[in-house]
């Protein structure tokens, strides 16, 4: 789920007028730089590869909107797997109500 330093630094360096999806497509291209099994095509490592991506996505979308609302002094590490999400998108844990909808 983290995200490696220099992705986030990336993310502050974009303009502010970029499209969100564009942002996030560069993002995961740059992934690629820092993953293990970048070299392995094998199935057990692209399941790990997106097993990692799918986790990571949703740290970029936190992250960028954090950034672009200008609370990037506060980047928050992911916060285990239920709710991980909200917590990094808004620095607290998901409610109950939340929660009891991550489980349907």
């Amino acid at each position: 789920m983290r995200l490696p330093s220099q992705v986030v630094e990336m993310l502050k360096l974009t303009p502010p007028n970029s499209h969100p999806m564009a942002v996030l497509r560069t993002a995961v291209s740059m992934l690629a730089n820092f993953d293990p099994d970048v070299e392995d095509q094998s199935p057990e490592a692209n399941w790990r590869k997106a097993k990692r991506l799918l986790a990571q996505v949703s740290t970029i979308i936190a992250d960028l909107h954090r950034i672009r609302s200008a609370s990037h002094s506060s980047r928050r590490s992911p916060h285990g797997r239920l709710g991980h999400f909200l917590y990094i998108l808004r620095g607290t844990p998901p409610s109950d109500l939340e929660q009891k909808a991550w489980k349907c």
